[in-house]
């Protein structure tokens, strides 16, 4: 067999699909392909240097990949990076932190629930105390990043307020409010 057909493999794929039936429906320019892929190489790199650092500090390791990029298997890069660009289309940016909190954690879950099939396969393995509860808030503080990098590509900006006890999102200036 040329490649072996793992998990791994039908996650690639079903992400394959996924971002091409994103692509015939949405039909985006290409301006808004290239955000999309902005958000998914972010996604993709962001989770390379994560995947290998927990993996180097013995927190899990993955098998059954075709080849490796360190110590993750190389679908893994290219699903985060279609998932990211997946990310982009789906989901719109919003300034409204209800929206990105919620989003992030239903995420989390699907992501968690994955990672779940994936161990129950063999092709992940937590180790040195990590468990499922630490990745659903590995993944929620990943997917709450992912919403402020959206909107960044999407023309909007992050400022912290004068006291910086929190954290305001305005639009990118020349799109100004009306006024009441």
């Amino acid at each position: 067999m040329l490649v072996d057909f793992t998990l791994w493999t039908y996650l690639l794929i079903v992400a394959v699909g996924v971002f091409g039936t994103l692509l015939a429906f949405k039909r985006p320019g290409r301006d808004e392909l290239k955000k999309a892929l902005g958000v998914g190489l972010f996604l993709a790199v962001f989770d390379f240097i994560f995947e290998n650092a927990g993996a180097m500090a013995g927190l899990w390791y993955s098998q059954g990949g075709w080849a490796y990029l360190m110590a993750v298997p190389v679908q893994v890069f290219f699903i985060a990076l279609l998932a990211g660009a997946a990310f982009h289309l789906v989901l719109p940016a919003r300034k409204d932190m209800l929206y990105i909190m919620a989003t992030s954690l239903l995420i989390a879950a699907a992501g968690t629930g994955i990672e779940s099939i994936l161990l129950d396969h063999g092709l992940l393995t937590y180790a040195g105390g990590w468990t499922s509860t630490h990745a659903v808030m590995a993944y929620w503080a990943t997917f709450m990043l992912l919403h402020l990098v959206n909107l960044k590509l999407s023309g909007f900006r992050v400022l912290h307020s004068e006291n910086k006890s929190h954290a305001e999102v305005l639009p990118v200036a020349g799109k100004k409010k009306k006024r009441r």
